[in-house]
């Protein structure tokens, strides 16, 4: 005891001593207070309060330390087990929380260092370190002050306790193998939800390169909600296809680029979640591209960046729909431009339709006008006249055709549906069409009708224009050659294809085939196979056509559904 008492009142000397000596110790500790004029800062485990103030002697001195105008500042944890003892504190000292305190210290008046350790609860220490030395005495005290600043006030976790609300963690962890590794550990107890925004693309690919693919599958084998948010570039949607097929639980948000950040947050049944600073966005693996983490199960915090993440989410979708509704203005801008183009087409190509036949028509009526200039009654050739008749029909067809369109545009086409047999049907049309091929071709039209009559329920003449439409294709664009058709019966459906082989379908022409104004000749307006398609599909029908792969020309294939009533 004089020893400790004589180290204490030489101001000059500098010095370390370990006391082992209960009496030793009491008498240290008490003169250390008896000379503090400015302030004493204690740390403690959670039994040092318990062991402080269990000494009557040492408790009165804090007090009289207290009345002198020093301040008394301590760091203990704060538990259920000594909070009373914490509350005595309160009444001398300024008291905060800070969790899993281990270790006894002290600094006094920045000159005087004790630490020591508790053996058990309620006992005082086994042993005393005391110090003089100045650069110890500072050192202990930026390390108090350090602790200080990262302290609860005691007031709130007393509350917490008393109340019975969960403590809370907040702990930044610098080893980025440690971060990961918490991280990893997180998402594998999850118990509801996941959700994850990565800070680059970067980041994105090396924790799938790293094994982060893995820890997701077993999140979602456990029945875990995933949500990832992955900042987009060129290479992301290509990523992300792969990761969607091993994950197909997981629902994915691309980020517009101004949505990313430069931090990653994992967030684990809205109650933890961690947050990762980017270091080196450039790095290989992610343990050189991670800086800095926090961890936290603060309901405040955890709900905050919950939030955020689900603003970024709903701002992610926001973004996606309106690009999509961007595309599609701009394909129906296209589809808008190219309608307008082909009509343009179509008016050059009927006004040129339509002059074709007017003209021998007006040149014949005058002939025959001039002819029987003064005379009651004329001549005409047999060749005059069927061109009069030929081209009739041509003025006829071509309003057939408009009026059919207007209809079907106006959802006014009407189908007068009745039973007939396919094979008379097509006969009917090759022997009208066999007099349409021109003398300087030489095409044959082969069919071979069924034994059995194959039987549909369709407007006849709506169908023996589309047959005619193909067939008159099928000669337009055929020097020389067949035209073979062919009528099969299959899942309920009569199916005809008409194969011919002329030179194919123009590749330009090819991905509007059946629509309005389709043609690159100088004959015909291109409202043909569109009307045919249109039919068909009235019917219950389907149309398509392919160029032979095999030989020269194409196919036209189309389908009607089968008759259900039997014959009588």
């Amino acid at each position: 005891m004089e020893s400790a008492k004589r180290w204490i009142d030489s101001e000059d000397a500098e010095r370390t001593e370990v006391l082992h000596n209960f009496e030793d110790i009491l008498a240290c500790a008490l003169g250390i207070l008896q000379k503090i004029v400015k302030s004493h800062d204690l740390c403690l485990d959670p039994w040092g309060p318990s062991a402080v103030l269990g000494t009557e002697d040492v408790k009165n001195v804090f007090v009289a330390v207290h009345d002198r105008g020093a301040k008394i500042r301590l760091i203990t944890e704060i538990t259920v087990a000594n909070i009373q003892y914490c509350k005595e504190f309160m009444k001398f000292a300024d008291v905060r929380h800070l969790d899993k305190v281990k270790g006894n210290f002290s600094i006094s008046d920045t000159k005087w260092y004790t630490a020591s350790a508790v053996a058990e609860r309620d006992k005082p220490p086994p042993y005393l370190i005391y110090s003089t030395v100045k650069e110890i005495a500072e050192q202990h005290q930026y390390l108090f002050e350090t602790l200080w600043n990262k302290a609860l006030p005691a007031e709130q976790r007393i509350r917490e306790i008393e109340e019975g609300i969960e403590s809370t963690n907040l702990e930044f962890i610098s080893n980025p193998s440690e971060s990961i590794k918490r991280a990893w550990g997180l998402i594998r107890a999850a118990k509801h939800e996941v959700m994850v925004m990565f800070s680059s693309p970067n980041a994105f690919r090396r924790q799938l390169a790293m094994g982060g693919m893995e820890v997701l599958q077993e999140a979602a084998k456990n029945g875990v909600r995933i949500e990832l948010l992955v900042p987009s570039d060129r290479d992301v949607a290509q990523t992300l296809g792969h990761v969607r097929s091993a994950l197909p639980q997981a629902e994915f948000q691309a980020m517009d680029a101004s949505l990313t950040t430069s931090i990653t947050i994992v967030l684990v049944d809205h109650e933890k979640c961690m947050i990762f600073e980017l270091k080196d966005d450039s790095a290989t693996n992610s343990r050189q591209a991670v800086g800095l983490a926090l961890y936290s199960d603060s309901r405040s915090i955890v709900t905050f960046y919950a939030a955020i993440l689900e603003a970024i989410w709903k701002q992610s979708e926001l973004n996606e729909q309106i690009r999509q509704a961007n595309e599609k203005l701009e394909d129906a801008y296209k589809r808008l431009e190219a309608h307008e183009n082909a009509q343009k087409e179509f008016i050059n190509v009927a006004a040129h339709e339509l002059r074709t036949p007017v003209q021998p028509l007006l040149g014949i009526t005058e002939l025959i006008q001039n002819a029987m200039d003064g005379k009651e009654k004329g001549e005409i050739t047999k060749e005059e006249l069927e061109m009069l008749v030929r081209n009739a029909k041509r003025l006829e067809r071509l309003s057939s055709d408009i009026l059919e369109v207007s209809r079907i545009e106006s959802q006014s086409l009407k189908l007068n549906k009745e039973r007939m047999d396919m094979n008379q049907k097509i006969q009917n049309v090759i022997k009208d069409v066999k007099l349409l091929i021109p003398s300087h071709k030489h095409i044959e039209i082969i069919f071979e009708p069924k034994a059995e009559p194959i039987v549909v329920e369709a407007d006849k003449p709506r169908i023996f224009e589309v047959l005619s439409n193909i067939l008159r294709n099928a000669i337009k664009f055929t020097e020389e050659g067949t035209i073979r058709v062919t009528l099969e019966e299959s899942d309920g459906q009569a199916v005809v294809q008409i194969r011919d082989t002329g030179r194919g379908i123009d590749p330009e022409i090819f991905p509007r085939l059946f629509t309005k104004f389709a043609s690159k000749s100088e004959q015909g307006t291109g409202l043909g196979l569109y009307l045919s398609k249109r039919i068909i599909e009235a019917h219950g029908g389907k149309i398509w056509a392919e160029n032979n792969k095999d030989d020269r020309g194409a196919t036209f294939t189309f389908t009607l559904p089968l008759s259900t009533k039997r014959e009588k």
